[in-house]
């Protein structure tokens, strides 16, 4: 399992700003573009009876104000274990889902 600052490390790197939140409560008010992420589940592999392999499972939004994303690319290229799974608008902000086992 890799560590999770490690994972915020490199989604500051991909987003180039220091606007990555992870699971933020209530309170915390959001400066855009920024990613938030949330550990969702643990992906772990079995054989012979024992766990030899656990990725954690994180949900990550990007979360931005004009439709030019180019973060979609860096995500998919950095990441071997990343799948893209919506994208909406609401309240005039742009959000893109993904799930990432890491």
């Amino acid at each position: 399992m890799r560590d999770r600052l490690e994972l915020q490390s490199k989604l500051v790197d991909l987003l180039g700003s220091k606007n990555v939140y992870f699971q933020p409560s209530t309170n915390i008010k959001l400066s855009y573009p920024c990613i938030v992420y949330e550990l969702k589940n643990f992906d772990d592999r079995f054989a012979n009876d024992a766990r030899y392999n656990t990725n954690r499972v994180y949900q990550i939004t990007h979360v931005y104000q004009r439709y030019q994303n180019n973060l979609q690319d860096k995500l998919r290229d950095s990441f071997h274990f990343i799948e893209f799974n919506s994208s909406s608008k609401i309240d005039g902000l742009y959000q893109d889902i993904y799930t990432l086992y890491y």
